[in-house]
């Protein structure tokens, strides 16, 4: 039976000396998050920026740099061939070019254009765990509990509300091959930035998962 097990969140892998590119035009990746949504999400692609150049890092050539905004990839050649031969669906991909710092341009990348439907989680759906992790921990509410009925059945997906792009089992097998580039989640195990306001301190020590000392709860 089909379940959130079988879904991925898809997330760039940020590092600061991996390459970054900004439409060109926009200095230090001020691409407005509105038009980065827009494009990545398959509307008025005939207005979106053909050329990116280099904004950060350095000029290593990756399989998906991350290119302004929310989620907009420029897909390198090859990862684009294994998209298409694995007939991923959900997807289309847009010819850019990107320049360097240093003058030199890459002329094999493509813009990562996601027409694949399903409604945004509703966070009240997901549950709270007590998280161990640095500099605090906290109860963080898990799981990216998107409606799996409102799916269109495309391997890559997004919703018109929210900003997680989520994918199927057939595309994370392929961008499991690049973890320099990207992040994959499974949906269930997603956990979500801020702590959690549905559980208590009382609640926290009644289930003996802390000791009796101060829960931070940035409410």
């Amino acid at each position: 039976m089909l379940s959130h097990e079988n879904f991925y969140i898809y997330k760039f892998k940020y590092n600061e000396i991996i390459i970054k590119c900004a439409p060109k035009g926009y200095e230090d990746e001020n691409f407005p998050t509105n038009e980065a949504c827009v494009y990545y999400k398959g509307k008025y692609i005939q207005n979106m920026p053909r050329t990116f150049v280099q904004s950060r890092g350095r000029a290593l050539k990756r399989d998906i740099i991350y290119g302004g905004g929310f989620y907009l990839s420029l897909i390198s050649e090859k990862l684009k061939t294994e998209l298409e031969e694995a007939e991923v669906t959900g997807v289309e991909f847009i010819p850019i070019e990107i320049e360097l710092k240093n003058g030199s341009k890459y002329s094999d990348y493509y813009a990562m254009i996601i027409h694949g439907r399903a409604k945004a989680a509703d966070r009240n759906d997901s549950h709270p765990e007590w998280i161990e992790e640095e500099p605090q921990s906290m109860w963080r509410d898990v799981g990216y509990m998107f409606p799996l009925d409102s799916w269109d059945g495309s391997d890559i997906f997004c919703s018109e509300e929210g900003k997680a792009v989520v994918v199927s089992e057939k595309a994370q097998r392929i961008f499991a091959k690049y973890p320099e580039c990207c992040e994959l989640v499974r949906c269930d195990r997603h956990i979500y930035p801020l702590a959690s306001k549905r559980c208590s301190k009382t609640e926290a020590r009644n289930k003996n998962i802390i000791p009796n000392g101060d829960i931070q709860r940035n409410v």
